[in-house]
């Protein structure tokens, strides 16, 4: 499934942006590079491909990740990556806790059980 590659190019890629100083330009840029467009591409890809089946949760998606890519203009009034990295980052979060919360409830109806003890099972 392309969306699992993309999933695991844009995990390695963040881990390897995470480990490689920014002392090494290019070497740092590269993976940093690799993680913003495949993990962008990911939340979309997976937005268009919800969106056949439940298209409220596909649009969510595809809004996100066309937000995570105009994030990418805010480069362009600020020198630093900070403020770009922050939004960007604050969109992952909104977009990760959504699903958590959507995913939880879905697997809570299914539940017989009462309280919260029925998420844990």
């Amino acid at each position: 499934h392309p969306l699992i590659i993309l999933l695991i190019i844009s995990s390695f890629s963040l881990f390897f942006t995470a480990t490689i100083p920014m002392d090494f330009d290019l070497y740092h840029k590269i993976p940093a590079f690799l993680f913003f467009f495949t993990y962008n591409l990911f939340v979309f890809l997976f937005g268009l491909f919800r969106s056949l089946k439940y298209v409220r949760r596909g649009a969510f998606s595809i809004f996100v990740g066309l937000s995570m890519l105009c994030s990418l203009l805010l480069l362009l009034p600020f020198k630093s990556y900070g403020v770009f990295e922050i939004v960007y980052f604050a969109l992952i979060l909104i977009w990760n806790i959504y699903f958590l919360f959507t995913r939880i409830k879905e697997e809570g109806l299914k539940s017989k059980e009462k309280g919260i003890l029925k998420f844990f099972q």
